[in-house]
């Protein structure tokens, strides 16, 4: 009897005994979570233009290049510099010069020569202009009393004087460019710019069946730069087809080796 009762005893105390322990827990505290707002700043947003910087590197060129050239043929009187002041231009690789500075002489024997030449066939055509037009009216005079209009142009002398005038009008263009060629003996700067290199020096004869180049010069007012730029650079840009709009301008801010600015442009 006793072997069919304890079992169901023993589990319905064991029973009992968890159900007691289960009651008897202490009971968790309820935890108050505060939540705190993280800290926000708000700022209106608004459309500006700001500068984009973009670094690069290239090779200054000189917009306007040249070579300075004899427009008159003779030999080398001197170069500059003629002064000793220290601001006169130099005809010497790297020298620099303003405008209108007289850079080259060449000599002026026969180019005066020219002009003295040019000025006597003036002389002996305004001279043969007059006696023509003196010889038409003693034909006229001589012609009498009849209608000097049905007197022929070879007796009134008209193609004798309008040859006359022609060689006048042509022996004055002359002395015009006999002077014009003087004056071109003395070679200017065309613009205030630095001599790259020269060809030339005193004594040397120049034009006439030899070389006329006397120096290569650049300009100073103006220069170019080739950058390298990537696609993306070029796009951001705005760039189209390799050209740029007419209202983009590009801050340009060269340096130097030091990395001293050097100049400002667009």
């Amino acid at each position: 009897m006793r072997k069919y009762i304890l079992p169901p005893l023993v589990l319905a105390t064991l029973v009992w005994f968890a159900w007691y322990l289960i009651q008897m827990r202490p009971q968790p505290q309820p935890l108050e979570i505060k939540r705190e707002s993280p800290y926000v700043e708000v700022i209106v947003a608004e459309k500006k233009y700001l500068p984009a910087n973009l670094r690069t590197h290239g090779v200054v060129r000189p917009r306007t290049l040249t070579t300075l050239i004899a427009e008159v043929p003779g030999i080398i009187e001197g170069v500059a510099p003629f002064t000793e002041q220290d601001l006169a231009p130099s005809f010497r690789a790297g020298g620099f010069f303003r405008k209108n500075d007289l850079l080259v002489k060449i000599e002026e024997v026969d180019l005066l020569s020219n002009v003295a030449e040019a000025e006597a066939n003036l002389r002996r055509s305004q001279l043969q202009l007059i006696q023509e037009q003196e010889l038409a009216e003693q034909a006229k005079s001589e012609w009498g009393d009849r209608d000097w209009t049905q007197a022929s142009e070879l007796v009134r002398r008209i193609p004798q004087i309008r040859k006359a005038e022609a060689e006048t009008h042509a022996a004055r263009a002359f002395v015009a460019q006999a002077k014009k060629n003087l004056s071109r003996a003395e070679v200017l700067a065309p613009f205030d710019g630095r001599i790259i290199r020269t060809m030339v020096d005193r004594g040397q004869r120049v034009g006439g069946g030899t070389s006329a180049a006397l120096a290569e010069v650049y300009s100073l007012d103006s220069a170019e730069i080739d950058l390298s730029l990537s696609q993306r650079e070029i796009d951001f840009l705005g760039f189209v087809d390799g050209s740029n709009s007419e209202l983009s301008k590009i801050k340009v801010e060269t340096l130097n080796r030091e990395g001293k600015p050097t100049h400002f442009g667009f």
